[in-house]
């Protein structure tokens, strides 16, 4: 087993240069949250992400994956509408999203359109759980909030050692 853990670590059994989905892009990105682990160029893992913002994935550097995000890609995640559609009114704005998986970074493009709801409540319907209700810039997954709550109910963890064991997984 131990052969096998050590190999995921490294580009073996991915050899291909060209992307498998669109052959057209370097195949040099995985996902660290999705099963199959297959290398694809940015265009793809951006458009297979365009709903899973949350995930962390690497970029294969030649001799080691080294840790990048959707943000750093300028994946922009639409709220108020539906990933593919866009809110021209709106400008994207970086946000701070704490999940079960980490601390991310998140271009974000609030809906200003004639029929949009408050920015706090675009936030909610995403499963966001934003810290102000004024102009939200950081925001908590409904999921991180339940995986806390069970913890601290079954392991009487602090919320402060909930957050520092978070900021381990981001760094």
């Amino acid at each position: 087993y131990l052969d096998k853990l050590i190999r995921l670590d490294g580009q073996v059994g991915f050899d291909e240069e060209l992307c498998p989905l669109c052959e057209n892009g370097a195949a040099e990105i995985r996902c660290n949250e999705c099963q199959s682990g297959e290398l694809l160029c940015t265009e793809c893992i951006k458009h297979r992400h365009e709903y899973l913002p949350l995930h962390g994935l690497q970029r294969w550097n030649g001799r080691y994956f080294e840790r990048l995000s959707l943000h750093e890609l300028s994946l922009v995640v639409q709220l108020g509408h539906r990933p593919r559609s866009s809110c021209l009114a709106s400008t994207p704005r970086n946000m701070t999203i704490v999940h079960v998986n980490g601390i991310h970074r998140v271009k974000a493009r609030f809906c200003e359109c004639d029929v949009s709801v408050e920015r706090w409540q675009q936030c909610i319907r995403m499963g966001w759980w934003p810290a102000t209700v004024l102009e939200p810039e950081t925001c908590f997954t409904l999921a991180l909030m339940r995986l806390f709550h069970t913890l601290n109910l079954q392991g009487n963890i602090t919320a402060y050692d909930f957050y520092r064991t978070l900021e381990g997984l981001t760094d």
